[in-house]
């Protein structure tokens, strides 16, 4: 795999965790009403090289996307978010730029990495089979059968 690619960043989120539901929506109306949103992901952080190496890709004009997948049955459903920055900690100022739920949960606590995306669409699940997991030799869906890990750093396989 080509290390001058660029990488994008997966992360694995269910709409039953806290019972929200309508993630993906709820994330689209601010996107709607304030151009863009920012997404919050729970547990282990993502490497502050990665998140650098994300920033950077931003600030150049590559796109750089946040792959987001649900279990659906013996499949996924996946959304690929556009990204135009990357963080460990939310901006001072950008509360307004998050959906409601995560102040209602509590879970606004627990994130360990915000990504600031001004598009969220769905995509075919078999766009998986085109990106590959830096930690692994297969391709997403294999990785993701295999793996309980909640993010993967992915670049799309030539």
């Amino acid at each position: 795999m080509d290390s001058g690619t660029p990488i994008h960043i997966l992360i694995r989120y269910s709409d039953r965790l806290h019972r929200v539901g309508g993630v993906i929506t709820r994330h689209n109306e601010v996107i709607q009403s304030q151009g863009s949103v920012w997404f919050g992901k729970l547990g282990r952080q993502v490497a502050q090289k990665h998140i650098d190496a994300v920033n950077q890709q931003c600030v150049s004009g590559i796109p750089t996307y946040l792959y987001l997948v649900q279990k659906a049955g013996s499949g996924y459903v996946v959304d690929q978010g556009t990204v135009t920055e990357m963080a460990r900690v939310l901006p001072p100022g950008k509360e307004h730029l998050v959906p409601e739920y995560y102040f209602t949960t509590g879970i606004i606590d627990g994130i360990r990495l915000w990504a600031r995306l001004c598009e969220i669409k769905s995509i075919e699940p078999s766009y998986l089979g085109k990106l590959r997991a830096l930690s692994s030799i297969m391709p997403v869906p294999e990785t993701l059968a295999r793996s309980m890990s909640s993010h993967f750093i992915v670049r799309e396989i030539a």
